[in-house]
């Protein structure tokens, strides 16, 4: 005797087997953080200036994420600018240098970040049993339909992870006052990426009371 399933079971077991094989990409239009520390001991507040440094061999996409934070900044009222418009371009300066040459153009601290790594990851999706629509159309059962099983053999599915470091430093005291790995997986380009990572940054640090809500 075949198996009858009427049409919404029909849907909700074509929807169940899309999850699975998509499982993986749970929430690859955002970034999420895997890892974060705060000083415990800070009680300054809310910072009020900063200069956001982005650290990259890619020039283009350094100038995009300066510009994208310092301006998500700004809209909270915070004292905002990018690197590339207070440090010099095209030689390299130490730390110590960077970090005078940035409180002497009036910024009391400044957001690093650089990428971490971009790893290239393989996830297995166990063989499975899917039923599909089947037979001849049912008189006896209205709206159902014969199902017919379909053995859906182990698949591999390839995945970009880019992992992103992001830290927060008070340039008076030279401590770091906030430090965050974040984690994106498959970012369809590279704004969306910046995009995601500046808002899960930017909620976290509102959350450890580091910038104004």
């Amino acid at each position: 005797m075949r198996r009858l399933v009427n049409g919404s079971s029909m849907k909700w077991t074509t929807l169940i087997c899309v999850v699975v094989a998509a499982g993986v990409f749970q929430g690859c239009a955002t970034s999420r953080l895997t890892g974060v520390w705060s000083d415990s001991e800070y009680a300054g507040g809310p910072i009020d200036s900063v200069v956001v440094v982005g650290i990259s061999d890619r020039d283009a996409r350094r100038r995009l994420f300066e510009n994208d934070f310092s301006r998500a900044l700004k809209q909270l009222g915070v004292k905002a600018a990018t690197g590339e418009s207070i440090l010099p371009q095209g030689n390299k300066v130490s730390k110590e240098e960077a970090t005078q040459i940035i409180r002497n153009s009036g910024f009391a601290s400044a957001i690093v970040t650089r990428t971490v790594s971009i790893d290239t990851r393989t996830e297995t999706i166990p063989a499975r049993m899917e039923y599909t629509q089947g037979g001849s159309f049912s008189t006896e059962f209205p709206n159902r339909f014969n199902a017919v099983p379909v053995f859906v053999p182990p698949e591999e599915i390839k995945y970009t992870v880019v992992q992103v470091e992001t830290s927060l430093y008070d340039l008076t005291t030279g401590k770091c006052l906030w430090s965050a790995t974040s984690e994106a997986i498959d970012p369809k380009n590279v704004d969306t990426l910046i995009a995601s990572i500046i808002k899960t940054v930017i909620k976290d640090m509102q959350a450890k009371k580091l910038l104004p809500v």
